[in-house]
């Protein structure tokens, strides 16, 4: 019996039988049938075909039980995109291209678990992202800008005081308030509690990046 749209649909037709009587007579289902008599599925199982050749009272052929082709989960495998040319590649900055890898790891690691693909293409050690090198005022610059706030009497002197001379973070300085300064002893003492930080849904105080706090005489 030769598997292909024709053969099949006649000699279900010369025996009046319609796709679901063939599909209770071979113990296979409607869909099989119907995919293989329109051409949608251009393979079955050896099993499937001996099914229907015994329904049928016919000898399949050898060659008409042919494997499941290994693609047939991707039957149209999309083109690989074109590499990124070097100026887009300098453009993603280490931390981005750190958040992608963790993303898709997660991703494929979910996928196979759910046994859609085989392994996790992106179990590989994460790139480092590289941290950008600090450039500080030199003293002469530190002077220019002090002098320079308070001859223009710039209303974020007294901040520029307080990031020159105590190293503050800049969402520690926008998170100070004055009960965090301790004017009593022999030196004055500032005490960092808070931080501001930028949310989607706005503007919120937090504990410093350490967690604890610090003060400075």
């Amino acid at each position: 019996m030769e598997m292909n749209d024709t053969k099949l649909r006649r000699l279900r037709q010369e025996r009046a039988w319609s796709i679901r009587k063939l599909a209770q007579r071979a113990g296979v289902s409607t869909e099989t049938i119907y995919s293989l008599e329109h051409g949608q599925r251009q393979w079955a199982w050896p099993r499937t075909v001996r099914k229907l050749a015994d329904a049928l009272g016919v000898e399949p052929k050898a060659h008409q039980a042919r494997p499941r082709p290994r693609q047939a989960r991707f039957p149209n495998p999309q083109p690989r995109p074109p590499p990124l040319p070097p100026e887009a590649r300098q453009r993603t900055r280490p931390r981005t291209v750190n958040y992608i890898h963790v993303t898709l790891h997660k991703a494929l690691k979910d996928a196979v678990s759910d046994a859609l693909i085989p392994r996790n293409a992106a179990s590989v050690r994460a790139p480092r992202p590289e941290k950008p090198e600090i450039h500080p005022l030199s003293p002469d610059q530190a002077r220019k800008l002090i002098a320079t706030a308070r001859e223009t009497e710039d209303r974020f002197e007294a901040l520029y005081v307080l990031a020159l001379h105590c190293g503050l973070r800049e969402g520690e300085l926008l998170g100070l308030k004055w009960d965090d300064i301790d004017p009593s002893g022999p030196t004055a003492t500032l005490h960092v509690k808070r931080t501001l930080s930028q949310t989607r849904t706005g503007h919120i105080f937090e504990k410093p990046k350490n967690g604890k706090g610090r003060s400075i005489k």
